[in-house]
C-alpha cells in the first residue's frame, strides 16, 4: 500500500502552504459577513469565502476585508444563496482558515443560463 498520498493530505492540513506574494484570481461563495458600519454610513469589513482552488480536494475557507462597494456585492451574493464571486488577491494559506491580502476586482459571477 502506498502511504504517500495520505501523508500528503495530512501534511496539507497541518502546515500552511505558502503561495508566495503573487496575486491570483479565485472563485468561491460568500459564507459569512462580519462587517461594521463605517464613517460613511455604509458597511465594510471582513467576509469569509469558501474558495474553489484547482488541485484541492476540499473548499478552502479564507477571510478578507472589503471596502463598502465590494461589501455590498458580497451581501448581494450571500442573499442569493450559492452565487459565485470572483476576487483577485494574495492567498496566504492557514491551517484552519486562510487569508486574502490586497483584495481587488471583487465581482459576482453572473450565470449565463
Amino acid at each position: 500500500m502506498d502511504y504517500f498520498p495520505e501523508i500528503e493530505k495530512v501534511r496539507r492540513k497541518l502546515r500552511p502552504i505558502p503561495t508566495g506574494n503573487q496575486d491570483q484570481y479565485m472563485i468561491g461563495t460568500v459564507e459569512t459577513l462580519n462587517g461594521d458600519v463605517g464613517e460613511d454610513g455604509r458597511r465594510c469589513g471582513e467576509v469569509v469565502l469558501s474558495l474553489l482552488i484547482p488541485d484541492e480536494d476540499e473548499l478552502i475557507k479564507a477571510r478578507t476585508s472589503l471596502n463598502s462597494t465590494d461589501y455590498e456585492k458580497a451581501v448581494s451574493a450571500h442573499e442569493k444563496g450559492r452565487s459565485y464571486v470572483k476576487i483577485r488577491g494574495q492567498l496566504t494559506r492557514g491551517v484552519r482558515i486562510s487569508r486574502i491580502d490586497n483584495p481587488e476586482g471583487f465581482t459576482l459571477v453572473e450565470d449565463d443560463n
